[in-house]
């Protein structure tokens, strides 16, 4: 199991040399986990570590690489995403499978993530530090968030979205 680099630029995973790119491009596409495992020769856990790799090469990211628009209202938050850097898509997947695990489905692991890094740095600001600058994606999640959710102090843009998390599970 894993991914290895076959000559120079060409990256494949480790037992049916499938090339990661491919995979990664339908992965952008919102195929399912189902959907990839038929149409390549390849388990889940090589699907999230051709995910974790696109993840950490793509990782530095500003305001332009995610644009979110708030298509609930003030007190019930539903963030739509309008636009996502492939980069950024990743890296939200990513960090989404590290806090639910045994999520598989790619729409809710972005939600998960998306949620989860507005929640944190939602609770520097509370707690007056900003920690969450030391991650550009959290910057540019922030710097979108910000934007479209500014009359709401962070603990309500907290609660709303602590409590859309339970309904999620």
């Amino acid at each position: 199991m894993g991914i290895e680099a076959k000559d120079t630029n060409i990256i494949v995973t480790s037992k049916h040399s499938v090339l990661i790119s491919d995979v990664a491009d339908e992965v952008t596409r919102n195929k399912s986990i189902e959907w990839l495992q038929q149409r390549f020769p390849v388990t889940e856990a090589e699907i999230f570590e051709i995910i974790d790799f696109y993840a950490d090469k793509f990782d530095e990211h500003d305001e332009t690489s995610i644009d979110l628009q708030n298509i609930g209202n003030a007190i019930d938050i539903d963030l739509e995403c309008k636009s996502v850097s492939d980069g950024m898509f990743f890296n939200i997947l990513s960090y989404g499978k590290q806090f639910f695990p045994n999520e598989n489905r790619f729409p809710m692991l972005f939600k998960y993530g998306l949620h989860t890094i507005v929640i944190e740095c939602m609770t520097d600001i509370k707690n007056g530090n900003k920690d969450f600058e030391s991650s550009s994606m959290h910057v540019a999640v922030y710097d979108t968030i910000k934007e479209i959710v500014s009359e709401l102090s962070p603990d309500e843009i907290i609660n709303s979205l602590n409590e859309d998390m339970v309904n999620l599970k």
